[in-house]
């Protein structure tokens, strides 16, 4: 008599434990994370060979180019845009040399220069000094 009640309870563990294994997962194991409203992170080589990491509009960090370790940088909001100039460009900025624009990191995103989506072979690289021409070549016109 015992032994129809535990074929009973033996079949319905195989049935749940069938069940369990046919119905699909929901939960989000591998699944992307939720979107946070913070920016990400974006990194924006300057033609000084300088790169600076901006998180929305604050500066995160700046990685001074090859020799280029003991310049300072500067960093401004004007009107709703972010400006960083290293020190040794100020001087060429302001005698109209160099274009400020150059600078406006704001600006270089929004063109899609930044790091993520221009091609690293395609970005122009510093001269050896700052206002040099060496390696420059000019064709007639």
């Amino acid at each position: 008599m015992f032994r129809p009640r535990k074929r009973g309870k033996a079949l319905g563990a195989v049935v749940l434990a069938v069940g369990l294994l046919a119905v699909p997962a929901t939960g989000t194991a591998g699944a992307e994370p939720a979107p946070t409203n913070r920016p990400q992170p974006r990194t924006v080589t300057l033609i000084t060979g300088d790169r600076v990491v901006v998180t929305g509009e604050a500066v995160g960090a700046f990685h001074p180019g090859p020799g280029r370790e003991r310049v300072t940088f500067h960093s401004t909001h004007r009107a709703g845009r972010l400006h960083v100039v290293p020190e040794d460009a100020v001087k060429a900025i302001a005698a109209g040399r160099l274009d400020p624009r150059l600078f406006d990191i704001t600006g270089l995103i929004e063109a899609g220069y930044d790091d993520a989506r221009t091609d690293p072979r395609t970005r122009s690289r510093p001269s050896p000094r700052a206002g040099s021409t060496r390696g420059c070549s000019t064709s007639p016109v």
